[in-house]
């Protein structure tokens, strides 16, 4: 999917693999494209016109489907890392976070918990004596559990099992494009988890097939290595048949969904996966950038490899904080600028950097190897890295009202929360090729990727709107570029005016924040609206018509804020700041005005 600020978008349905390249005619806006496909015989594609970006991400969803709406609680804190090793490690680091108020929502179990071979989808009993038992911690806590699974079993019971019912491919991948295979491989993945209670799923190596772990290719004939020469060489044209070697995902995800939906409308399907392809966004899905290494270079290309991702229509994009890869061992990936991990202030400098960018992602996770990534293995409260996290944790649990409506406007329609500054600014020239900015909301991001700054330089879009820091309250006219101050604990954050936020006072859990109080925070400088929605955070009912949904419109030349007739499953209460001080309004349905 190609999505331009020029008013069009190209969708390439072809699953093979691909290669873009492009370059600018000239001086001119045009640009000469060239698409290299490994295999296809035949290429449908589309050309979806639209008067902005958005517009663009609105066909390519009508041609391919709409985005799942998340749970709740995938909008918290999700504490993982490379690995827990048994179930009293996942409930301990659970209570350590309680004891000390730390917010999160999930915790995950990474891979090898099985008692023998590879990616079998059964936990070693000496380490995980009792599965439900374990989900049930978890729950008692307050909190969720996602378990990573793989499309690959070796050498063990689960692949000679799935071989000699014929749902085997080359290279010991279960044939995902087998509907018997894919409810079979269900059936594993419901007796030993979902039946047990177990929340989430981790789709890890859904491409399904890697061959660059060790050393790259040689050169062959003088052509260096490349992507497409890559998946020639290693097997998945024999793995997958090499017209659908990149539609591997798409059938894998939309298996665990569709059998998760037949069994329960209690659970929303959750699924981080590390592949994807258009129509994935239908299956709760959400997609992560691999297991990069940790060096500030790394982190600038991050930026705008998932604002790319995100323009084209998935939404759903995260990263592993701090990186998966702290250290390194000599082989091409494995190439960390930090060996001593925590033990170096000069990794949880880039760890915290990382964390306040990711607060400001659709997914906000903790992952990666060599190093412990819990919050005090970065200091104490108290002391400035320690503290740098924990109010980027509570600054995300306050904005989860804001996060949910904004993903309730995804599954609705076209819109994207976390995007490239050309979807709001087409018009502004100067924003075309910025890299380390981008809007989330209303909110514009700039992430500082540096080590041992305390500001960093930044473009205001569009001379024509405000824009407010976040943390001071100063105000700005845009399209100029500004220094903005970057403390340790200081992410710089503005936001546009004309823009309504409502917040909620930070909770350990999502799930606590039901039915408290949120504030209606207005950013003058224009008209605005927002469409506020809520439902029970979990479960399908909301397809049912179980959910709230109405609209808050800022007046800015009367200094009005309306509550428009809405759907609402509760009466709710607003806080809103009025000169004599802060107004408390409960709104029920019926239209409400105030003037503030």
């Amino acid at each position: 999917m190609l999505n331009s600020a020029g008013g069009f978008g190209l969708l390439f349905d072809a699953g093979c693999a691909m290669k873009y390249t492009s370059r600018p005619i000239g001086g001119t806006s045009l640009f000469d494209v060239k698409m290299e496909l490994d295999a296809a015989r035949e290429l449908d594609y589309y050309f979806i016109k639209g008067a902005t970006m958005a517009d663009v991400v609105g066909g390519y969803r009508f041609l391919t489907g709409g985005v799942s709406l998340m749970p709740r609680y995938l909008f918290g804190y999700i504490q993982s890392k490379e690995r827990y090793r048994s179930s009293d490690d996942i409930i301990s680091t659970l209570r350590e976070y309680r004891r000390r108020h730390v917010p999160v929502d999930m915790i995950v179990q990474d891979w090898n918990y099985w008692p023998q071979g590879w990616g079998y989808m059964k936990m070693d009993r000496k380490y995980y004596p009792d599965p439900r038992a374990l989900a049930d911690s978890v729950h008692a806590l307050n909190a969720r559990l996602m378990v990573s699974i793989w499309p690959n079993p070796q050498a063990c019971p689960q692949e000679a099992d799935f071989r000699d019912r014929g749902f085997m491919l080359e290279h010991s991948v279960y044939d995902a494009f087998n509907p018997a295979a894919r409810d079979y491989y269900w059936k594993y993945a419901y007796d030993e988890f979902f039946s047990k209670g177990f929340d989430a799923w981790w789709c890890d190596c859904s491409e399904p097939v890697d061959g660059d772990w060790n050393r790259l290719p040689e050169p062959q004939d003088g052509v260096a290595y490349s992507v497409d020469s890559h998946r020639r060489r290693w097997a998945l044209n024999k793995t997958v048949l090499s017209e659908r070697s990149n539609l591997f995902s798409l059938y894998h995800s939309m298996g665990l969904y569709e059998n998760q939906r037949s069994v329960t409308d209690s659970k929303r399907v959750v699924n981080l996966t590390r592949s994807g392809y258009a129509g994935q966004q239908r299956y709760g899905t959400i997609v992560w950038n691999g297991d990069t290494h940790a060096s500030w270079a790394s982190f600038r290309q991050q930026i705008p490899a998932g604002l790319n991702y995100m323009a084209t229509g998935n939404p759903y994009w995260t990263v592993d904080v701090g990186s998966f890869f702290t250290k390194s061992d000599g082989r091409w990936f494995y190439k960390g600028e930090f060996p001593r991990g925590v033990e170096d202030d000069g990794y949880k400098e880039y760890y915290v950097r990382m964390f306040q960018w990711a607060t400001f992602l659709p997914m906000l996770r903790s992952h990666g190897t060599d190093t412990p990534r819990e919050i005090w293995n970065f200091g104490e409260a108290g002391t400035p890295y320690y503290d740098a996290i924990l109010k980027m944790i509570r600054l995300r649990y306050s904005l989860v009202p804001y996060i949910y409506s904004m993903a309730a406007a995804q599954s609705a329609g076209s819109y994207t929360m976390a995007r490239p500054l050309a979807f709001d600014f087409p018009d502004d020239a100067q924003v075309h090729d910025i890299k380390d900015e981008y809007m989330f909301g209303d909110i514009l991001v700039c992430p500082v990727t540096d080590g041992g700054v305390s500001s960093r330089r930044l473009y205001l879009p569009d001379e024509g709107t405000v824009w407010v820091d976040y943390w001071s309250g100063d105000t700005f006219r845009g399209g100029q570029w500004v220094e903005s101050q970057a403390e340790i604990d200081r992410l710089p954050l503005f936001v546009r005016g004309g823009s309504i936020i409502p917040t909620v006072k930070p909770c350990e859990y999502t799930g606590e924040q039901a039915g408290l109080p949120i504030k209606i925070n207005i950013y003058e400088g224009r008209d605005a609206e927002f469409v506020f929605y809520d439902d029970s955070g979990d479960g399908y009912d909301y397809e049912k018509g179980e959910y709230s949904r109405f609209i808050l419109h800022w007046d800015d030349e009367k200094r009005r804020l309306t509550i428009r007739e809405g759907k609402v499953m509760r009466p709710y209460t607003f806080v809103i700041d009025t000169p004599s001080g802060e107004r408390n309004i409960r709104y029920t349905g019926s239209p409400i005005s105030v003037s503030i």
